[in-house]
């Protein structure tokens, strides 16, 4: 009697979309100015190769919270908010990305949209999501 084999299936490796593949650190200048440097990479003489620690990743961990603190407009009109992200405070306007994965969409006090990664997502004052 020829017993069946159960079918196989191939595993790969997942990848967070939102964890960059290189990490850069910004180190400052003497004038103040940012300039980026990646880490290095260097020959052990045995044909491998090593690289230099990355810094930790300042993109939140999975189940963080998100809160809408205060949506305003700044003297000249800008709308801006007040967004806590874990333990963090942005102040941030339409366009700008913060946090690594969020960005904001849209702001009209008292709600604002927003984006984490390419999901949409929706607050208004004092409230919190987890994302």
């Amino acid at each position: 009697m020829n017993a069946r084999q159960p079918p196989t299936f191939d595993v790969f490796a997942t990848k967070n979309p939102f964890e960059p593949v290189v990490i850069v650190t910004p180190t400052t200048s003497p004038t103040g100015s940012t300039t980026p440097t990646t880490p290095t990479t260097g020959g052990t003489g045995t044909g491998q190769t090593t690289t230099s620690t990355a810094a930790p990743s300042n993109e939140p961990s999975a189940g963080t919270s998100v809160a809408l603190l205060d949506v305003f407009k700044q003297g000249d009109g800008t709308p801006m908010a007040k967004v806590q992200v874990g333990s963090t405070v942005y102040t941030v306007g339409v366009g700008q990305t913060f946090a690594t994965s969020y960005r904001v969409v849209s702001l009209s006090s008292p709600c604002g949209q927003f984006l984490f990664g390419d999901a949409p997502f929706r607050l208004c004052e004092g409230e919190e999501v987890i994302k």
